[in-house]
């Protein structure tokens, strides 16, 4: 195996990115919104989907992507408005009469009450109400970690980052480097060899 086409896979692995990637509303059959593809916040390419329930079911077994960073929760809810109101007519994401509501939780905290000990979230917001026909954000929300409001058209954003192809193409093609020097550097019966140019 020459290395010339391997130095090549490696030098065009740091040059291809995600970065030029357009971020893509996704549908489902019911013509529904059901998340955002390729989504850039501060940098950072994400896969979004849009989950219905309560904050302690939907992150259960993972943590908000922007816990303890609000700022970056605004930015997050501020990129989806862009992304969704670029769309041709008005993007549902349910067929709640009331309006469309979308959470980028980024904040828990605790209190008494009564002796009874309660946990609730904070979220960017962004969504429609009822005769508003355009996405926008609205100020942040504050409700219990158990309370499901998807039967009032609200939904959690739930954000996956997104594989750097640049960086999975280098990866393979160290991988691949390393293993073709390997073959070279010790031949059949153990010897040596020479590592053609």
């Amino acid at each position: 195996m020459k290395l010339k086409p391997m130095l090549l896979a490696v030098s065009l692995g740091w040059w291809i990115s995600p970065a030029g990637a357009v971020p893509i509303v996704t549908f489902g059959g019911s013509g529904l919104a059901t998340g955002i593809q390729d989504l850039v916040v501060d940098g950072t390419a994400y896969d979004v989907s849009f989950v219905p329930g309560s904050y302690a079911s939907v992150f259960a077994s993972s943590t908000p992507t922007f816990l303890a960073n609000g700022p970056g929760a605004e930015d997050a809810a501020a990129a989806m408005v862009s992304v969704i109101s670029a769309q041709s007519g008005l993007v549902r994401t349910t067929t709640v009469a009331t309006g469309d509501g979308l959470e980028v939780p980024y904040g828990t905290f605790q209190f008494s009450q009564s002796g009874v000990l309660h946990t609730d979230y904070l979220a960017a917001q962004l969504g429609t109400n009822a005769g508003i026909t355009a996405w926008r954000t609205f100020a942040d929300f504050v409700d219990s970690t158990s309370d499901d409001l998807s039967p009032f058209g609200v939904q959690f954003a739930v954000f996956q980052p997104v594989p750097d192809a640049g960086e999975t193409l280098s990866l393979l093609a160290l991988s691949l480097l390393a293993l073709a020097c390997a073959r070279l550097a010790i031949g059949p019966g153990g010897r040596m060899g020479s590592i053609p140019v």
